[in-house]
């Protein structure tokens, strides 16, 4: 999009993993709907989940 090499403003946003962290978010969603699990634990369990699949992006692309 530019001639200039990106700098670390301007590599614009990304979402590591998100097709994983799109799974564990249905997956969570669907033990919630089953009534497995209740709604706060499943969303706290998807965001913990998902953040951790973050964290081991920013270590590799950091």
């Amino acid at each position: 999009m530019t001639s200039a090499t990106p700098t670390e403003h301007s590599k614009g946003l990304r979402l590591g993993n998100m097709v994983q962290i799109r799974d564990i978010i249905n997956e969570e969603l669907e033990k919630i709907f089953a009534g497995k699990e209740g709604v706060q634990d499943g969303l706290d369990n998807a965001v913990e989940r998902g953040n951790k699949l973050l964290e081991k992006f920013e270590r590799a692309n950091g």
